[in-house]
């Protein structure tokens, strides 16, 4: 427990509130590493296709030149 002085009175606070801070600013934490790493996966999802689309076209253009 702690006191706190206001005024002509006493305040007693439960000291418990400090592990659920912690706890919340983890969270927060956790959340933050989650959109940074659905971010990535989103990012890398988007060179990858791009990636697909230019060898789709690279490999049509050489099948149309090879054509006889």
């Amino acid at each position: 427990m702690a006191v706190a002085v206001r005024g002509p009175r006493y305040c007693w606070l439960p000291a418990g509130n400090a592990p659920a801070e912690i706890a919340l600013k983890q969270k927060d934490r956790d959340q933050a590493d989650v959109a940074r790493a659905y971010a990535l996966q989103e990012r890398i999802a988007a060179e990858t296709q791009a990636h697909q689309q230019r060898v789709a076209a690279a490999t049509e253009a050489d099948a149309g030149r090879n054509a006889t």
